[in-house]
């Protein structure tokens, strides 16, 4: 690195903590040294940046610059210059609340020098804020997103872009839902098959992305409406933009239906011993159905044959408020009464045979 890269980066950081311990006021990039400070130092061409990592909801720390440290910066080219005045413009915009503009400016002196670790880290930053700042039009497009009600939520999402136009993630939910929109403006939850469908999307224009639970959805939908063409458009829709998701994912059985098929394989994950993996796949089931009494039964028998009892009792319970009567759970309850949370290798794991 030449020394005037470390000098931006040092200026970088010394706006940071200004900005940090100072609020009220931004540092003057191009100070010069007081004249009874101490003897200048060379700041070293290899110095690494600052890696520390701020905590949610606080501005990165960085050790403030000496005088003697801004005075070799002033000597800088014309593109220093820039980057340093865009990094003041910047933090005027962020100390405001106006986090949308910020983030464009920080994004601008990324294209000019993309080892800029401190425009990175306020980036990130000024999207937490921006995310604290819009929760409520996100709880609003959540909601929309789980009912199906996918016009509303591109409206929803419009705020979102206007606070922050280049977060990648909203730009790629905007995509996602045009996608969808061409399909299926609003879906219709009355039917099971279009109900499992909106809850596969959910893992696709939803805050969390989980593109299993979205290819998981849409077979069991298809499943259960075979005919209905815009359950196949989607299923389209999303192969055509996920082939590896649907490349790796294990077909069904022959003769068998989708969830039956995955109780068969957890069922077989947990007589080879192979418990975490049986979890992962019950879990996949309870995404799509939550009261399936054979998953609960099966994921409970996997988390005690690990050693987590506790856990194990709580989904029994869970189960057994579905069927009341229903003698194995009580059975599985009343052996792990009094036993207590262990910890298994995978050899003990499977000696230790788990309720079934």
């Amino acid at each position: 690195m030449s020394w005037k890269g470390a000098a931006i980066r040092f200026a970088a950081a010394a706006l940071l903590s200004a900005v940090a311990l100072h609020p009220w006021r931004l540092p003057h990039v191009e100070a010069q040294a007081d004249e009874d400070s101490a003897p200048e130092t060379t700041v070293p061409a290899t110095e690494a940046p600052i890696s520390t990592q701020p905590a949610s909801g606080q501005i990165p720390q960085t050790p403030a610059a000496s005088g003697s440290a801004r005075s070799q910066m002033a000597p800088g080219s014309t593109k220093e210059k820039e980057i340093l005045a865009r990094y003041e413009k910047a933090f005027l915009y962020y100390k405001g609340g106006d986090y949308g503009p910020a983030v464009q400016i920080w994004n601008e002196i990324l294209r000019m020098d993309p080892s800029q670790k401190t425009a990175q880290k306020m980036i990130e930053e000024a999207r937490i804020r921006i995310t604290e700042k819009s929760r409520t039009h996100l709880n609003k497009y959540s909601r929309n997103i789980a009912e199906g009600k996918y016009q509303k939520a591109f409206l929803d999402l419009q705020p979102l872009l206007d606070l922050d136009p280049t977060n990648p993630k909203y730009q790629l939910l905007q995509t996602r839902l045009e996608g969808i929109l061409r399909v299926l403006p609003e879906a219709s939850p009355a039917t099971k098959a279009f109900k499992m469908a909106v809850r596969g999307l959910e893992g696709y224009v939803g805050e969390t992305e989980n593109l299993k639970l979205t290819y998981n959805g849409l077979r069991y939908a298809k499943e259960l409406a075979p005919q209905e063409p815009k359950i196949e458009s989607l299923m389209e829709l999303f192969r055509s933009r996920h082939p590896e998701i649907t490349q790796q994912a294990d077909a069904v059985t022959p003769g068998m239906r989708f969830l039956e098929y995955k109780r068969f394989v957890a069922l077989n994950q947990i007589y080879d011993g192979k418990y975490d993996m049986a979890i992962e796949t019950l879990n996949e089931v309870l995404a799509l159905e939550p009261k399936d009494l054979i998953s609960l039964k099966r994921l409970g028998s996997s988390y005690y044959a690990i050693g987590h009892v506790s856990r194990a009792r709580q989904i029994w319970s869970e189960a057994l408020k579905l069927a009341p009567k229903d003698k194995q759970l009580k059975k599985f309850l009343a052996k792990s009464r009094n036993q207590k949370d262990r910890r298994s290798t995978a050899k003990q794991s499977k000696k230790r045979a788990a309720p079934r």
